[in-house]
């Protein structure tokens, strides 16, 4: 892979040789779509997404597991950080959220396009980012 494509402000830079160049999101998508591990796209960056801890799972299960229960008779759809979310011109996973009534979904790219809520576990290598710029396009 073509490390020059990465945004080092969230991982260690010393492990990128170059700094990262902007891709279109057309590009993002098809290099997400193809990898094995996801990344966000921010503001024409791709952002590589760190395994999770153990507790931030153990959180994140939590929160999907009760929120889930109490939404049982509406018509609420909670979703894990498997699904894509387009804010903007970024695309984002989120750690969990919730859509009221049908997903709609942009027909290129397959990313959700209406959440309702969106839930973000903090951690301290990404806390900056999460309250950052990432709510000012969750906020769009």
């Amino acid at each position: 892979m073509d490390t020059s494509i990465l945004d080092t402000s969230v991982r260690p830079k010393e492990v990128f040789a170059h700094p990262p160049r902007r891709v279109s999101a057309a590009e993002y998508l098809a290099i997400d779509d193809a990898a094995e591990r996801r990344s966000e796209f921010i503001e024409g960056k791709i952002i590589p997404m760190a395994g999770a801890s153990d507790s931030h799972i153990q959180i994140v299960t939590n929160f999907i597991f009760t929120l889930q229960s109490q939404l049982l008779e509406s018509d609420c759809a909670v979703f894990s950080n498997d699904a894509r979310v387009q804010a903007g011109i970024s695309y984002y996973y989120p750690d969990a959220g919730v859509v009221v009534g049908e997903r709609q979904k942009n027909a290129t790219n397959n990313a959700l396009t209406n959440p309702t809520v969106l839930v973000e576990v903090l951690s301290d290598s990404t806390e900056h980012v999460d309250r950052g710029v990432k709510l000012r396009h969750y906020r769009r």
